[in-house]
């Protein structure tokens, strides 16, 4: 099954260095997912094209994967 790129909103914390955490994913349906831990950060080549930066996090519980592609970001679902 081919994955696609789903753009979300996100609330990223950046801290004086310049370097990026995502909290908070704002889903359109209004539900909201915390970041409880940021679990490694790599240079990426999604399955759904195209280079991006990959966080990999706990959302609720699960591990998740969190892409930022220039400065757009997504989720592959």
């Amino acid at each position: 099954m081919e994955r696609r790129k789903k753009y979300i909103d996100l609330i990223v914390q950046i801290d004086r260095d310049g370097n990026m955490t995502p909290k908070e994913i704002l889903w359109e349906d209004g539900r909201r997912f915390i970041v409880q831990k940021v679990l490694d950060k790599r240079h990426a080549i999604t399955s759904a094209g195209g280079a991006a930066v990959c966080f990999t996090c706990i959302l609720a519980g699960r591990r998740r994967d969190i892409y930022r592609e220039k400065e757009r970001w997504y989720v592959l679902i």
